[in-house]
């Protein structure tokens, strides 16, 4: 279970500016990149080390699939994206630059090979739809402040070029 001081890797479907804050309970849509995780170093070598490796990744474009249950209870609403490999092999690639890093994954059934990557829905009107395609171009830095509440504190767009 995530603990204040966490982080958390997402793409914002909705734009988020550094250092805003929202609710817990109502996140912005996102897709989660890598699960909450406590670093091992200070956010400024996080940030430089993640910042380095957004430099070589290319933007990528994924394409919203059908309604499932997520969780560890299976009891929440999302849409799996319908292709993982281009977001898995994102999810790798961040995942790498933070092992490297020293972190400890708060749960780790959800990374590496049981990564899936899905927009969990909000309600009827702020959610993903089935076949929307999702243009990734970079990713945010989530910290969790305190139960309630969390704060964006860094954006690493992706600067490299396909092929």
């Amino acid at each position: 279970m995530a603990q204040p001081g966490d982080l958390l890797l997402v793409h914002m479907l909705e734009p988020q500016p550094v250092g805003s804050y929202f609710d817990r309970a109502r996140w912005p849509l996102h897709i989660t990149l890598m699960q909450w995780f406590t670093p091992g170093n200070t956010l400024q070598t996080l940030s430089r080390e993640l910042s380095l490796a957004a430099r070589n990744i290319a933007p990528i474009t994924v394409t919203v699939g059908k309604e499932a249950l997520s969780g560890p209870d299976a009891t929440i609403p999302v849409n799996v994206i319908a292709d993982q490999t281009t977001v898995r092999q994102l999810h790798e690639v961040l995942f790498t630059v933070l092992r490297q890093l020293d972190i400890h994954v708060s749960d780790k059934q959800w990374v590496g090979g049981g990564y899936t990557a899905h927009v969990t829905q909000q309600s009827d009107e702020r959610r993903a739809r089935e076949g929307q395609e999702v243009r990734i171009g970079g990713f945010h830095i989530v910290r969790l402040i305190d139960d309630g509440t969390c704060e964006i504190v860094a954006e690493f767009p992706f600067t490299g070029r396909n092929g």
